[in-house]
């Protein structure tokens, strides 16, 4: 994957430690950016990877502004979902950057948006069908795969018992990705930044991650259920049994 562009985000959640001593094993679970994004050489790597699925985290409007290319397989997607506070939120550039009341607002409900992820979500469930089914390797993505790719990639480490720390590091390489585009952002609003340094979260959370959204979504689920063990339980139904099988299953030494 060195040769795919590296703000596309791509990158394979394998060798990422557990907290017994394993690893996830590697060219399984997939993350990145759009795959609108890639250009004939980088999808030429992906179709190298064997994949049996993908799952497209994006809404409508944008799968149609900006569909997938065709690389022959399934493509999951749920029309029908709205995460809650979705459409109380401007994801917009302007709204990302209100200032004062506004902006605060705007801000705290992001969070929320974040927090309610994890339940009651069809694509999570749907890709903890795909790991029982064994039906691997899969990428998944939304637009800049980082935050709803992000949420998922932190449920899909969190199965497989990886420490919350790890879980943040990988959430976090998003800014590392796409460092060029993050400098270039705040470079280009540098004078803005300088009149509203209040601004600078909200601008790294536009074009990057901040490690309190992900903080945020594992509180979450900590906070509803108790522990991992419960939260995979009720919402997924993988008892604690079945847990030890995948784990088995997708993790080495």
């Amino acid at each position: 994957m060195n040769a795919v562009r590296k703000e596309l985000n791509l990158r394979d959640l394998g060798n990422i430690p557990t907290r017994t001593g394993r690893k996830i094993k590697e060219g399984l679970f997939y993350r990145s950016s759009g795959l609108n994004k890639f250009n004939e050489q980088d999808l030429e790597i992906v179709k190298a990877m064997g994949l049996k699925k993908i799952i497209d985290l994006r809404s409508k409007e944008e799968r149609m502004k900006s569909p997938d290319p065709d690389l022959g397989v399934p493509i999951i997607y749920f029309d029908s979902y709205r995460a809650k506070y979705m459409d109380d939120i401007n994801f917009g550039f302007d709204g990302m950057l209100r200032k004062g009341k506004e902006g605060l607002h705007q801000q705290e409900l992001r969070v929320k948006y974040y927090e309610n992820m994890p339940f009651g979500n069809p694509y999570l469930k749907k890709a903890m069908e795909l790991i029982q089914e064994d039906n691997v390797p899969f990428l998944f993505h939304c637009a800049s795969g980082k935050d709803r790719t992000g949420v998922m990639a932190i449920v899909i480490l969190g199965l497989f018992e990886v420490e919350q720390e790890k879980m943040i590091e990988d959430y976090l390489l998003t800014n590392l990705y796409r460092k060029s585009i993050i400098d270039q952002a705040f470079s280009e609003r540098a004078s803005l930044l300088q009149e509203y340094p209040e601004l600078k979260g909200p601008l790294l959370e536009t074009f990057g991650v901040k490690s309190e959204m992900g903080l945020a979504i594992i509180s979450s689920i900590l906070n509803r259920y108790g522990g991992f063990d419960q939260y995979y339980e009720q919402e997924f139904g993988i008892d604690a049994e079945l847990r030890k099988t995948l784990i088995e299953r997708y993790t080495e030494k």
